[in-house]
């Protein structure tokens, strides 16, 4: 099937063989080059659309096709301020387009102009879609999220752009290297750093909005704002309109959420804050904050492993000592889980790293969960399977369930198959591999 974009067409779907659209004439192979697929997105006013596209001279390459149909000059500059920044400014973490990627383009019969953004298609889900599948995020993963997106905040930044629509359906999480991106540039505003007040018009969206930017004044500040409700978001799984709020009109989030420490609550509030100066002072101050969070995490899961190291050469000696009185001791290999320098924390790289075999063991899964992996199973299941964690030297993978419905023998076998193989070969026959429900009601 071929499909027509343009907006007054009375039936878009066309033939594979057709090259004008039997209904209004209009050309289906847009610049002679982009096959339209599917429609992704299209707001309600239908002023812009996303399209899934392949590039028929980049060999079917998939791509995004951005379309705004309209007249209205003041949301042409924005799209054209979004054009000159994917394209001029080579940001990473945002979609890339080509110098060729931005066009108008003309339909028979119809007087509003169309104007065509192509841009690298992300795979994934955006993390408004996560949420749904998943559910609300872990400490750990929050810090490394919020770490991504405040890095590609503090590159939009020093180029003097502000993003204003900061918010988990414009976030993309690729799952095959763990990679966060900005989507959605649409709201982006290029600041003037010579002029102390920027007043604009009220763009953004309102449950994420900063006060500020409610009333037509946008600041760099603006999307740390954004940001915190975001992660608010992601750590309740509650949008932040449907959330409590105290007098001074602070939500009350950390009753809804997930456990986090009160240091890395603290960083969330000093987003929250309603009045400029409460907030960090740039994306370097809120990077500082992350590590020294991530570190003392770290920290503690090198104390509790080390805690359990200790426990267990104290059995280790309790069961040598009794053994001595009871039976000639039996010389045995070394249990990789008992010692300072165990081997179930060494990646397969050879690197040292608390959680070795949880970050081998998602890698490889990530990877079988791809078309031309040979595990059919995990393929199939791929959203149900949650990230591996480690416990020592277990490595356990939660798989959600009702309650009624217990785990596919062969989608067990396979994870365990592909764990063992992941980690380094010291530990990956003495490792345990937990494949257990986490049940959804």
């Amino acid at each position: 099937m071929r499909l027509c974009i343009n907006p007054i067409c009375p039936r878009p779907e066309n033939p594979e063989d057709r090259s004008i659209c039997e209904a209004c004439g209009s050309h289906l192979l847009i610049q002679n080059r982009y096959r339209v697929m599917n429609v992704l997105h299209q707001r309600e006013d239908r002023v812009t659309t996303l399209y899934d596209v392949v590039d028929v001279k980049d060999q079917d390459t998939p791509k995004v096709l951005k379309v705004l149909y309209t007249g209205n000059p003041d949301t042409i500059s924005r799209f054209d301020r979004e054009a000159d920044l994917l394209k001029n400014y080579w940001i990473e973490g945002l979609p890339t387009v080509g110098q060729d990627g931005y066009f108008p383009i003309e339909f028979p019969n119809n007087p509003i102009p169309a104007y065509c953004l192509v841009m690298e298609k992300i795979p994934g889900l955006n993390l408004e879609q996560w949420l749904e599948q998943h559910g609300a995020i872990d400490e750990r993963r929050a810090i490394d999220w919020l770490k991504q997106v405040t890095t590609i905040l503090e590159r939009l930044h020093s180029n003097n752009f502000i993003h204003r629509d900061i918010k988990p359906s414009n976030i993309m999480y690729r799952d095959s290297d763990n990679r966060i991106f900005l989507i959605d540039l649409g709201a982006v505003r290029l600041i003037n750093q010579n002029i102390n007040e920027q007043t604009t018009t009220r763009i953004g969206s309102f449950p994420y909005m900063a006060p500020e930017q409610y009333r037509g004044r946008t600041d760099f500040k603006s999307d740390f704002y954004a940001l915190g409700r975001t992660f608010v978001h992601l750590l309740t799984n509650k949008n932040p309109s449907q959330i409590e709020q105290d007098t001074q009109e602070k939500l009350l989030w950390r009753a809804e959420s997930t456990p986090v420490s009160d240091q890395f609550a603290a960083l969330i509030n000093s987003l929250l804050e309603r009045k400029l100066n409460g907030r960090p002072g740039n994306t370097k101050d809120i990077l500082k904050r992350i590590q020294i969070i991530e570190d003392k995490v770290n920290s503690q899961e090198n104390s509790g492993s080390i805690f359990q190291t200790v426990v267990l050469w104290a059995m280790v000696l309790g069961f040598l000592v009794f053994g001595y009185f009871a039976i000639k001791p039996d010389p045995s290999p070394p249990n990789p889980n008992t010692s300072n320098d165990s081997p179930c924390r060494i990646r397969k790289d050879g690197k040292q790293d608390s959680n070795a075999l949880a970050r081998d063991a998602q890698k490889a899964i990530n990877a079988a969960k791809l078309k031309d992996s040979p595990y059919p199973i995990i393929q199939k299941y791929s959203n149900i399977i949650l990230d591996p964690k480690q416990y020592g030297c277990t490595v356990q993978v939660e798989i959600l369930r009702k309650r009624d419905e217990i785990i596919l023998p062969e989608l067990a076998e396979e994870l365990e198959q592909v764990i063992r193989g992941s980690v380094n070969n010291s530990v990956k026959d003495a490792i345990k591999v937990n494949i257990v429900p986490r049940y959804l009601d």
